[in-house]
């Protein structure tokens, strides 16, 4: 068939066929290189996430992580599924809508980078506590992370703990098969979801030296409300400077622990020590060095201190600033002039019957490229609404508006005798 056809017809077929095989392999080529950025965006998403997950409450002015002692990350694992260098034989879910991994591939490829980044991290030196991991399967349908399993800690006994990530992992397909309607951008999504692997190890350093606030940090830092002692004379621990400079030796005090030099050495020693007067804060998310450190909008206050909050500053308090493993404290403490709210308007007074308040509100933000593109909030603005009326609508700027915007909205509350408020934000 094909030499019947004229001499030009087949030098046209061949000359098409030869483009084709040119182009086959640039083409496979494209395929890859996509399939690698798709890899690449998703990483980068979970990234983001996860960052969000530790830095939301933050942005609030008040950190309730039940944190007790700095976390440094040793590193972490997040892989997908999708591709077959990550899992040779993707098991298949919910009628193909789920891929998911095998446990024979996890013990064969991604159980020794796990124990690689879980021994890096128990191989640190001079830690509060031990290492802590844990691992957990992510369900991604399309470009979003929408479902998940609940984290399994990491015991050593790394058999025990794979087989309750995939326990947990079949209680997640059961419920996608068994409640379809909580599940249907899985059962509309034009491609199947995805498990991601995530696998996390943290470790619990000492305090160290200044070195970790920035480089020509001086003995004190002078700010326009607050003095700051870096606590940087070298070769000595910042807890033990720190509790020398609180309680010097006076042998004039009554206090007679005040005639010997104080002996406290930890951190723990001295919040025993300064007792419910004691005030720890740490930078702001997006504070990387000591000179990002200006007033008290770039600092929020640490779960386990006994003092709440920075919205009324008290000279009898000590403040304690604990920042990237290592602490300091602030001194010459002033009130910090914060004008945004303070109306002769007393809602109360206005709508004295009120049973049910609700705060909606906005939050203005931007992108710092320097400090990981992070949302930073620098202007809040809150309409309340007194059962069916609309009352005031109150602005607060600054790093810390958001936790001006709470401290008012509490506040507003308890004039009127109610424990709770609706809050209805646009994003």
């Amino acid at each position: 068939m094909f030499e019947s056809l004229p001499e030009e017809v087949r030098d046209s077929l061949i000359n098409k066929e030869l483009e084709l095989a040119e182009l086959k392999p640039l083409a496979e080529k494209e395929r890859e290189r996509q399939a690698y950025q798709e890899q690449k965006k998703r990483e980068a998403a979970t990234t983001h996430r996860l960052l969000l997950e530790f830095g939301v409450a933050e942005r609030v002015g008040y950190d309730w992580t039940p944190r007790k002692m700095n976390i440094v990350e040793e590193d972490h694992l997040d892989v997908t599924c999708e591709f077959k260098v990550n899992e040779p034989k993707p098991v298949s879910h919910v009628n193909n809508r789920v891929i998911g991994f095998c446990r024979e591939s996890i013990v064969d490829i991604w159980l020794p980078r796990m124990k690689d980044i879980w021994n890096r991290a128990n191989a640190h030196e001079d830690v509060q506590r031990s290492a802590t991991g844990y691992m957990m399967f992510h369900l991604w349908t399309g470009n979003m992370h929408r479902d998940g399993t609940k984290p399994i800690s990491i015991t050593d006994k790394w058999e025990s703990d794979i087989g309750r990530l995939f326990e947990a992992g079949h209680e997640l397909i059961n419920s996608i098969e068994k409640v379809e309607a909580g599940y249907s951008h899985i059962y509309q999504s034009e491609g199947p979801s995805y498990m991601h692997l995530y696998f996390k190890a943290n470790y619990y350093p000492e305090p160290k030296s200044v070195s970790n606030w920035g480089t020509g940090i001086k003995p004190i830092e002078k700010r326009k409300t607050f003095d700051i002692f870096t606590a940087a004379e070298p070769g000595v621990p910042c807890a033990v400077q720190v509790a020398k400079r609180l309680w010097p030796v006076d042998l004039d005090s009554p206090d007679e622990s005040r005639h010997k030099e104080a002996n406290e050495s930890d951190l723990d020693s001295i919040i025993k020590r300064a007792g419910d007067k004691l005030c720890i804060v740490k930078p702001h998310s997006t504070v990387r060095t000591l000179k990002d450190i200006n007033d008290y909008s770039d600092l929020v206050v640490e779960a386990r201190s006994p003092v709440k909050s920075l919205s009324v500053i008290d000279s009898n308090c000590i403040y304690l600033l604990h920042f990237n493993e290592h602490v300091g404290l602030l001194e010459n403490v002033k009130m910090q002039n914060r004008n945004q709210y303070y109306t002769s308007f007393r809602p109360v007074q206005k709508y004295p019957k009120t049973k049910k308040i609700t705060m909606c509100f906005d939050i203005e933000c931007y992108f710092d490229p320097d400090k990981d593109q992070r949302h930073i909030p620098y202007l809040c603005c809150a309409c309340f609404i007194y059962d069916d009326n609309v009352g005031n609508v109150v602005e607060f700027e600054g790093r810390d508006c958001v936790a001006q915007m709470i401290e008012y909205a509490v506040r507003n509350v308890g004039e009127f005798g109610l424990n709770n408020i609706e809050l209805i934000a646009h994003n």
